[in-house]
């Protein structure tokens, strides 16, 4: 009972991406994760049972954030592959050139570029936030992890600051841990004791 729309979108993203390298504004970038990745957002809901378009227009903004967090963490890779996902209009403002990308280059203009990026990206985290809070038991654990996760990268990005386009940041056990936690204060009540009693023993050998 899925809608053929969102599968019909995430081909038009795949598409996008095999055709596009460069995005000039941040508006185009949103144009892509609309396609990419805000349609894996209604499927999860939909999957779950829940069609209210409220809680879709969360689930599109937590499935832009991730993206775009992602692009951020990879850009050096993504270099690789031939592809820059800053907006051209960011790189410009702050005065950083692919040139800065290919050579790896560590300047005080990335850290500008990082800081803005980073913060922007947690806007769109923050407009995702009540999703979370509204959804069912079967839902909610899920989301919270998810939501921590992307947060957390995002921390991590933000301390690479200069030194992103060097050196990729990564999630390790300690983080994962933190995040762990986050998400079960938020929305924990919603398991069953045994599973947070394993869960906290897990924690406590992290």
């Amino acid at each position: 009972a899925l809608p053929i729309t969102e599968f019909s979108e995430l081909m038009s993203g795949f598409r996008t991406d095999l055709e596009r390298r460069r995005y000039s504004t941040f508006d185009e970038l949103r144009s892509y994760t609309r396609q990419a990745a805000e349609p894996i957002g209604r499927l999860l809901l939909y999957i779950g049972g829940y069609r209210a378009p409220e809680l879709h227009a969360y689930a599109e903004d937590l499935g832009s954030a991730l993206a775009v967090a992602r692009l951020i963490q990879d850009v050096p890779s993504d270099w690789q592959r031939g592809r820059v996902y800053i907006p051209a209009e960011d790189l410009r403002h702050f005065g950083v050139t692919e040139g800065d990308i290919e050579h790896r280059r560590v300047t005080p203009q990335i850290g500008a570029l990082v800081r803005y990026e980073v913060a922007r990206t947690r806007a769109l985290f923050e407009r995702a936030r009540p999703l979370v809070d509204l959804v069912g038991a079967d839902l909610a654990v899920e989301l919270a992890l998810t939501w921590h996760g992307g947060m957390r990268i995002l921390d991590k990005i933000e301390a690479m600051g200069e030194r992103l386009f060097a050196e990729r940041p990564s999630l390790g056990n300690r983080d994962k841990a933190i995040v762990l936690t986050r998400a079960l204060k938020w929305r924990g009540e919603t398991l069953p004791p045994r599973t947070l009693h394993l869960l906290s023993r897990v924690l406590d050998k992290t």
